[in-house]
């Protein structure tokens, strides 16, 4: 027979799964918008903004329930976001399109 003290519904309880709709990757705007930022910011200040950006992420997947693999997972893949808007913004700033050969 289970103990009374220990068989009840609230230690079984499990929270609510989150789903995201709009993983990091995905969010061209943002990750355009954080480009954007990095490329006017002075070459010493670029690294501080990219980490204030990624700890930020971090902290709204984590308030979410992500799990640290799936946070940088996550981070990866905005990161690989904020790179190509960067390689295409700079492409378009010197008159190509994205995608051009060098």
């Amino acid at each position: 027979m289970a103990d009374r003290h220990t068989d009840l519904p609230l230690f079984a309880w499990k929270p609510p799964c989150v789903l995201i709709a709009f993983p990091l990757g995905k969010r061209v705007g943002v990750a355009r918008s954080i480009a954007t930022a990095i490329q006017i910011r002075p070459d010493n200040l670029r690294e501080a903004y990219w980490q204030r950006q990624a700890k930020r992420l971090h902290q709204e997947l984590k308030s979410y329930g992500y799990g640290q693999t799936a946070i940088d997972a996550e981070l990866e893949a905005f990161r690989s976001a904020v790179l190509r808007e960067m390689m295409g913004q700079s492409s378009r700033s010197r008159g190509g399109t994205p995608g051009d050969a060098a």
